[in-house]
């Protein structure tokens, strides 16, 4: 194993669902064969088809996120990582899903797929209050098919995150929203699962982006505030929240995101 993997290497197992003639058959041609610890976790859980590979970044789309925090506003950073990462689709699939609806809009009324029991023009008021319920909760929480879920198998010295952003110039509040979902700590048994517990890892850089110019916030060591590294410029930001108050009012949209290892404690194995 290289240093470079050692420090930043993911190690991961990400298992993706499928139907249940494509797990029976799975099954089958397995035979007796015992999977993986990882997989067979995937398994009971209705996922099969794992995957195990190496990666360098954990990538996660900011409107992904900005929706699990505002289901889980008070919830740890850990949690809201974990739940974006069961919902987080697929670009595939998503471009799959895409094509369809453009396909239906191209079809002529009469070509497109009709219910077989239409709707009648008036429905009763609760029937109305119950749907737009359903349509408010499904909003809120939000449901994607894929189901994908990531365990890592191994705890790295750096965890990287990697934001996908949808626009270089990010909406106001599109921006607010995903530097209020961020933390300065993360626990990786919570977010992903597979490693044994530890201490979290700390936030020690945010690297930020406004058009095409990059700022940089550092966690000092020796001062324990942050700094703000801009061209050649240095400048004291203070606390983790100052920091965040820094990115609205500079518009900085979060790119990467380094967490450290914590020092483990005295005699303690190494992370």
């Amino acid at each position: 194993m290289s240093m470079v993997h050692r420090v930043f290497g993911l190690d991961v197992q990400v298992a993706a669902p499928c139907d249940d003639e494509a797990a029976a058959g799975a099954g089958a041609s397995k035979g007796a064969a015992a999977p993986p610890p990882a997989a067979a976790a995937a398994g009971e859980a209705g996922l099969v088809d794992a995957q195990q590979f190496v990666k360098f970044a954990h990538f996660v789309h900011a409107k992904v996120l900005r929706e699990c925090y505002d289901m889980l506003f008070d919830g740890a950073f850990s949690d809201i990582l974990c739940a974006s990462d069961i919902q987080e689709e697929p670009p595939q699939q998503q471009g799959q899903q895409q094509q369809q609806q453009q396909q239906q809009q191209q079809q002529p009324a009469l070509l497109q797929p009709q219910p077989l029991h239409p709707q009648p023009l008036h429905q009763p008021r609760g029937q109305q209050q119950q749907q737009q319920q359903q349509q408010q909760q499904q909003q809120r929480h939000p449901r994607h098919a894929s189901g994908t879920r990531t365990v890592l198998l191994r705890r790295p010295k750096v965890f990287t995150l990697a934001l996908v952003w949808d626009s270089p110039q990010a909406p106001v509040d599109a921006l607010h929203g995903t530097i209020d979902a961020l933390g300065p700590e993360l626990d990786l048994m919570r977010a992903f699962g597979g490693v044994a517990p530890g201490p979290a890892h700390q936030l020690r850089c945010v690297v930020c982006y406004f058009g095409h110019h990059y700022n940089a916030f550092c966690l000092s060591e020796e001062l324990g505030q942050w700094l703000l590294f801009d061209d050649d410029r240095i400048s004291l930001v203070g606390e983790w929240p100052r920091v965040q108050a820094a990115m609205k009012a500079a518009r900085l949209q979060p790119s990467l995101l380094l967490y450290e290892a914590s020092a483990p404690p005295a005699g303690g194995p190494e992370p």
